[in-house]
């Protein structure tokens, strides 16, 4: 009680009648129009809804008016003090004026008698005209807050607080709830501070219970508002009533012996609190009504002065009461006097002050308390108000975000906890800022997606890190976007900003991150142990090298996966389940080699897709495909090295116009396809050896060139083993479709076995040079052997020194033999692919120069395409340029690379400008769909101009064993404990048998990631229904302890 006194005495001011001098200023405020009645007539209420009025004020009125008013304010205290406190280097406040300011949604809710009177009638004009003009002049109080007595030197104002109201109106009739005179009666001990919210909403002691019922009712109803309750002085108003309904005058104002605030609010709660937020308003209509009946008898000193006018000073208060009390809803609990300011005591109609950190206050409380339940969502655009970073600032309690999160140079945010952003909202970083999400949530708050962080980089260490659980969800954009939020060409000063994300989880994000350097450039960014779960794409990077993705999991992603253009990557330990392409590789240009291993691919489609090259070779190995279709699709002028992979899809490893460059498909298994290894066009730089073949059409389909000499190098078998095991009656190919002629080298040894092309297209001449080697031992990606010595000197070791020494000692070994030597062939392949690796070493180390002698005075069209590289890695596009205008090509494959390329230069000088013609895309698509090695460059830049990706379909997908060959599959156990899915394809059941598996989960899953059934496994046979299941390919997985025992893919076909 002592407590309560203090905060009553020094706070609040009790109702009293003052005597307004009577010399006025007139200022419209209010239209008035005064009616004509009989003189000595008091205003019934059916006459004040006709009445429009205006207001004549000055300051001395102003201030008479002010003692009618009582800003008594109870309040909880200043609350949330350790929440705000730490926020002191973000500025909520922006002092510059937002197109878009921040709407609350308000109601205003008028408790009346059981009979609906008591309060101004409800739909009538008039009332509607006086609530529309209080919300209006609430709103351009917010919008022009001044400093009249200059109480802030050096600011600026007036400064628009950013914030407006939106306000709809109820009624509630409940006489018990309405009349605060008769509850006031009823107490022993009542103080003119117990109908505050606070009290009123105290569960286990309501001051009020039939109206906290009432409020209790409305709130749960209109959860999202900030609900101002007005209510009335039953006595008093049946007081006047009984003098104007018998046309009587009254002696004496009302002897009020219960006095009560005009207004009473709560602070804001903590941001997940349940607490209803609440003002009451109290005497709005009765105050009105005497003085518009009565106001010479209140107010003895103005007799001179209509009453309309007099009633008119309480109207013209009820905006400032209102914003008075909201003020201490969103700001404080406390007053601040002087300088007119809006949370003084004393009221005046000047009262338009509030500090900038009041200010700033307002709208930190909007977006850290539970006040955030109460900001409009409908309201928020592209230009609400930004907060900004301005120092190292932790947000460790939830917060929602309106416009976007500025994070200034230098600066550092961590989030560990929930940040809830908007449509619009973005978190920008400027130049060496940082972002830390450390266990923390960043999500949507209003409407379904944000659009994600925006990076302008500059640090070497990172730029943005997410790690320990976190959670980023529901983009519309990346996730992260290293594209700096600054337009061209500022932009192209920046970029290449470096992301650490690791243990944790991407949901609904359209892609994890989008990199971007403006020329290729050395990033060391990672992506690991993190979950993607439904997106567009997840890591898409334009000519950032050495990026880091490792044992992530890539659910649901309806377009592909990773896809670079002139990046670079290791992609090593991931599970991919895309809707096309899991990775996808569209350089427009000669780019940076990446290694993919020890990958599951689930893709609908393809797994690793290449269009285009990379100066050396990119490194497939130990990955587990089972894709919908092709496993890994080679196309265009490609440098790849494919091995020891497991190939389940229809086609595993396909190879279209890949060139002449030194590509090996070896020690693979290929199980259950249609066709093992499938090559065409202009593929004749194409080997395979040691690879561990069980298909059920063709194990290689070639057509048109391939290597000229197909063993394992310097003159050994290529010692493949093929599907027939040796049996020419066998209705699988081993070497089929229509190759230029080639030798193949078996084993020389005197058994016929799957080693031995015995069912080889005529166009196949055989040989038989060295020993067998049992590829089924060694192939797959279970198995890795070190590889021999030659294969080193093939692919020394990836140092300059090494390099060179392996360039030197092959170029000596070729001066020794003659032209037509094989084994000088095999050398002259070692010595390409060495000489490119050397290549790639020096762009890497910028020594552009020594890279482009490599090759100075060799005139292949593959040289000339390497060196134009260089210069795009070295940004000198005028380079580029004089370069390929220098070129006279002589066949269309070389003039269709310069046609691509000085299309490229284009778009590379002009940034995101830059717009194709639809001729030059017609061009491009005409370009793309050529059978050359170089169209696969047409194909690139095609995608990055349109985001289409130009396929080829494959003749044999026509074939009528393509389909006959996929129905007739079955999964057959081999051991104990192995699996069995019968029958494959399965329609209406799936039928699983299952050898020894205890305390083991038994899994289904669809393409894209998409978990259809799951069990514990607790018996050897298992049926699923499957009559609700989508036509398609599904997995099923028997795991233990995460640990994943098997695997298999199988067919729904309805």
């Amino acid at each position: 009680m002592i407590n309560l006194f203090m905060r009553v005495l020094f706070q609040c001011h009790a109702l009293s009648g003052i005597a307004v001098p009577s010399t006025l200023n007139t200022a419209n405020f209010f239209n008035y129009h005064n009616l004509s009645r009989a003189k000595g007539q008091s205003l019934n209420i059916f006459q004040m809804k006709n009445l429009l009025f205006t207001a004549f004020l000055s300051a001395i009125v102003l201030q008479a008016f002010a003692q009618q008013h009582d800003f008594s304010c109870p309040m909880d205290g200043p609350g949330n003090a350790a929440i705000l406190n730490q926020l002191n280097n973000v500025q909520f406040f922006s002092k510059t004026t937002c197109s878009t300011p921040l709407y609350l949604n308000c109601n205003f809710v008028f408790l009346t008698r059981d009979d609906g009177t008591g309060t101004f009638p409800p739909n009538d004009p008039f009332t509607i005209s006086i609530i529309d003009e209080i919300v209006k002049r609430m709103n351009d109080r917010w919008e022009r807050v001044e400093d009249t007595d200059n109480c802030s030197p050096g600011e600026s104002y007036p400064y628009d607080s950013n914030i407006r109201v939106n306000v709809n109106t109820h009624y509630i009739a409940n006489t018990d709830a309405w009349d605060y005179y008769a509850r006031a009666q009823q107490m022993t001990d009542y103080s003119f501070a117990d109908f505050c919210p606070a009290d009123i909403d105290n569960n286990n002691n309501s001051t009020w219970p039939e109206l906290k019922k009432v409020i209790d009712e409305f709130n749960m109803q209109y959860p999202d508002a900030i609900n101002f309750f007005f209510v009335e002085n039953g006595g008093h108003l049946a007081y006047l009533e009984d003098a104007v309904n018998n046309n009587e005058t009254i002696a004496a104002p009302w002897n009020d012996n219960i006095p009560i605030f005009s207004g009473c609010s709560r602070l804001a709660a903590p941001y997940d609190s349940d607490q209803d937020q609440f003002i009451i308003m109290a005497n709005f209509y009765t105050e009105y009504y005497a003085r518009v009946n009565f106001g010479g008898i209140y107010s003895p000193e103005y007799s001179n002065i209509p009453n309309e006018t007099i009633a008119q000073w309480h109207l013209d208060g009820v905006p400032i009461t209102a914003n008075h009390e909201l003020g201490h809803s969103i700001m404080n609990q406390f007053h601040t006097q002087g300088c007119d300011n809006l949370m003084s005591t004393n009221f005046s109609m000047s009262k338009k002050y509030l500090t900038p950190a009041q200010l700033n206050r307002m709208h930190r409380t909007l977006m850290t308390t539970n006040h955030h339940d109460y900001v409009s969502c409908e309201d928020l655009t592209a230009s609400t108000c930004n907060i900004v970073v301005t120092g190292n600032t932790t947000f460790d309690s939830p917060i929602s975000i309106y416009g976007d999160i500025i994070v200034s140079s230098d600066a550092t945010l961590t989030i560990t906890s929930e940040v809830y952003l908007s449509k619009e909202s973005t978190i920008d970083l400027e130049k060496n800022a940082k972002l830390i999400v450390d266990g923390g949530l960043l999500t949507n708050g209003c409407d379904d997606t944000w659009q994600g962080i925006r990076v302008t980089g500059g640090n070497t260490d990172f730029d943005v890190s997410i790690k320990n659980g976190s959670v980023v969800e529901n983009t519309s954009s990346a996730a992260v976007s290293m594209f700096p939020p600054l337009p061209w060409p500022d932009m192209a000063q920046h970029g290449n900003g470096i992301l650490q994300a690791e243990n944790s989880t991407f949901n609904n994000t359209r892609r994890i991150v989008e990199f971007i350097a403006f020329q290729p450039s050395a990033n060391g960014s990672y992506i690991r142990n993190c979950v993607q779960n439904g997106g567009k794409w997840s890591v898409t990077n334009w000519n950032c090298q050495f990026v880091e993705v490792s044992g992530n999991v890539f659910n649901d992603i309806t377009m592909n996966c990773i896809v670079t253009e002139s990046g670079s990557f290791l992609i090593e330990g991931n599970e991919f389940h895309s809707g096309e392409n899991d990775i996808l590789f569209a350089n427009v240009s000669a780019g940076i080699g990446s290694v993919i291993r020890d990958n599951l691919f689930y893709g609908a489609e393809t797994g690793v897709r290449a269009l285009g090259t990379t100066i050396d070779e990119n490194s497939i190995l130990n990955n587990n495909f089972a894709t919908g279709l092709y496993d890994a699709w080679m196309e265009g002028d490609n440098f790849y090295e494919i091995h020891n992979n497991d190939f389940a899809a229809a086609f595993g490893s396909v190879s279209l116009n890949s060139g002449n460059s030194v590509n090996r498909v070896f020690r693979n298994k290929f199980d259950g396809n249609f066709v093992g290894l499938y090559s065409a066009e202009d593929s004749e730089g194409i080997g395979f050896h040691e690879n561990c073949f069980d298909t059920y059409f063709a194990d290689t389909y070639l057509d048109g060139a391939t290597i000229s000499f197909l063993g394992a190098g310097f003159s050994q078998p290529a010692n493949n083993c093929f599907t027939h095991l040796g049996n020419p009656s066998s209705s699988t190919y081993d070497i089929t479709g229509n190759p230029d002629p080639f030798v193949y080298v078996e084993p020389a040894d005197n058994v016929i076995d799957c080693k031995d092309a015995v069912k080889a297209h005529p166009n196949v001449s055989i040989i038989e040079l060295g020993n067998p080697t049992d590829a089924c031992a060694i192939a797959g990606s279970d198995l890795v052997t070190p590889p021999e010595e030659e294969e080193t000197l093939c692919s020394p070791q990836r140092t300059m020194a090494a390099t060179q020494e392996a360039i030197s000692f092959l170029n000596t070994e070729i001066s020794l033999l003659l032209p037509n030597d094989e084994q000088r062939k095999d050398y002259e392949r070692c010595l390409k692919r060495a000489k490119r690796q050397l290549f790639e070493l020096y762009v890497i180390n910028e020594d552009y120069s020594d890279a482009r002698s490599l090759f100075s005075g060799e005139e292949a069209d593959e040289e000339a395409t390497i060196i134009f590289s260089s210069y795009i890695f070295e940004d000198d596009l005028e380079a580029a340029e004089a370069f390929l205008t220098n070129i006279n090509p002589t066949e269309e494959p070389l003039a269709d690379f310069i046609k691509v390329q000085l299309l490229n230069l284009d778009r590379l000088s002009e940034g995101p400008s830059f717009q194709a013609t639809v001729s030059e895309l017609d061009s491009l698509e005409f370009i793309a769909h050529k059978e050359h090695r170089y169209a696969g460059y047409a194909k690139s830049l095609y995608y990055a101009l349109t985001g289409d990706v130009l396929t080829e379909d494959l003749p044999l997908r026509n074939h009528s064993e393509f389909r006959l060959g996929l129905e007739g599959r079955a999964t057959p156990a081999t051991t104990e404990d192995e699996l069995s899915v019968f029958p494959n394809p399965f329609s209406g059941q799936l039928n699983i048998r299952m050898g020894a598996y205890p305390e083991a989960q038994l899994n289904v899953t669809d393409l894209l990631g998409k978990n259809v059934h799951n069990s514990r496994i607790q018996e050897a046979n298992v049926t699923i229904p499957t009559n609700d299941w989508a036509e398609g390919l599904y997995i099923v997985t028997i795991s233990k302890n995460k640990e994943i025992l098997h695997r298999r893919k199988v067919m729904l076909a309805k």
